[in-house]
């Protein structure tokens, strides 16, 4: 584990660059914080927030690919991080909504940082689709219910999981789900 050490030194060519963790191959990772003391301070300060997000998020004391990178951006000096498209999102059903709502999770895992999408029309798509995505939701409730609902009107009646532009079913439906749910009792007539 690397020594968490909050005074800062500048290095003979008067720069800062402390050490803070270790990345996946259990190296330390230095950051070049600049010649500005106080600059240095600040952004070690949000190294160090970032940092306790970072762990608390992995429950590890390792730097995640992604906060590393984030981690190099505030070293570098800036406020607004920019959120990548990742390749894996074009696997998705709907990139762009993917990418949007990786955006909204990243926000969550990190508050200390101001996470911005790097692409603002593909976020504000995703956003668009999301939205229709909700509302269809909240027009018909029952078009997503899992089938661990049960409706009292029959013994047994189990509702599966469908969304009408998608050909999946999950969880499984029927009989095979009664056995899991806990303190089953079908409803009498």
């Amino acid at each position: 584990m690397a020594v968490l050490k909050r005074n800062l030194k500048p290095n003979p060519k008067g720069r800062y660059c402390p050490y803070l963790g270790c990345r996946v191959d259990d190296k330390q990772q230095r950051f070049n914080l600049g010649s500005d003391r106080a600059e240095a301070e600040r952004r070690m300060n949000r190294l160090y927030e970032l940092w306790e997000e970072n762990v608390r998020a992995n429950e590890e004391e390792v730097w995640s690919p992604l906060a590393l990178h984030f981690a190099k951006r505030i070293a570098e000096g800036k406020r607004k991080i920019e959120y990548p498209f990742q390749s894996h999102f074009l696997g998705a059903d709907d990139p762009a909504a993917e990418y949007t709502q990786m955006v909204h999770v990243e926000r969550e895992r990190f508050p200390s940082l101001d996470i911005v999408p790097a692409d603002a029309e593909l976020y504000a798509e995703g956003l668009r689709r999301n939205e229709r995505l909700v509302g269809a939701e909240v027009e018909h409730p029952h078009s997503r219910l899992t089938s661990w609902v049960l409706w009292p009107q029959s013994k047994c009646c189990l509702k599966s999981w469908s969304l009408e532009s998608s050909t999946r079913r999950w969880p499984p439906t029927g009989a095979q789900n009664v056995s899991r749910l806990p303190n089953f009792r079908p409803v009498a007539d």
